[in-house]
């Protein structure tokens, strides 16, 4: 068994705000015991760190700074390959959205086409707000890491499939990468929304393994 302690990620958005609550690293962190061969198996990321000459692989302990709903995800996953929430259901879009992130962290490709397809699923039913706040984080989380992109293009494609007022709810507020994206998208495939709806050819074209398989060739 490794032990991981997880620590939320509010600290950092408390410091930045200038908030006056109690920091989350002033409180006892989140404590998950997992089997390390399923841990090591499908992350190279915690394989490394388990299997390692450093601190994590001597203790066997390692602390994160991370959402801890995502990490409880993923730690479910180790077990049923299954993406649920403590409910035993479908995450939220924006908690998916966090998971994705996460996966991309800990070297997870084959989890982050699985969250997408999850994503991809449920875009006739996500609220406006979920849809915000979404692309709010995979907006944010793009200035880091482009291979985010993947998340934005979706929620751009996605908007193809909305009426006129789910058009214009969803557009109002987006952050400025998602605003170009959207921009450069109309340009491109102008006239074209039914062949545009659900992908066109299918989400699988923005999948995380087939990106990492192209740059392999």
């Amino acid at each position: 068994m490794v032990t991981i302690y997880i620590t939320s990620e509010e600290d950092d958005a408390s410091e930045e705000s200038g908030s006056t609550k109690p920091k989350a690293k002033d409180a006892p962190p989140g404590k998950m015991m997992l089997h390390k061969d399923f841990v090591c198996h499908y992350s190279p990321f915690f394989n490394a760190a388990f299997n390692g000459k450093f601190k994590e692989g001597l203790t066997q302990e390692m602390t994160l700074q991370a959402d801890v709903t995502a990490f409880g995800i993923i730690a479910g996953w180790f077990y049923t390959r299954k993406i649920l929430n403590a409910d035993g259901e479908m995450p939220d879009a924006p908690t998916l959205a966090r998971v994705w992130i996460l996966a991309e962290r800990f070297l997870m490709p084959g989890l982050q086409d699985q969250v997408l397809d999850c994503i991809h699923n449920m875009r006739q039913t996500i609220t406006s707000s979920d849809f915000l706040t979404f692309m709010e984080i995979a907006d944010k989380h793009a200035g880091n890491d482009m291979c985010v992109e993947s998340l934005l293009v979706w929620g751009v494609s996605s908007l193809y499939e909305c009426d006129y007022d789910g058009f214009a709810l969803r557009t109002a507020h987006l952050p400025p990468r998602a605003l170009l994206l959207l921009a450069n998208f109309l340009k491109r495939n102008q006239g074209e929304k039914a062949k545009l709806s659900a992908f066109g050819n299918g989400i699988s074209d923005y999948y995380v393994s087939k990106k990492s398989d192209e740059v392999r060739a």
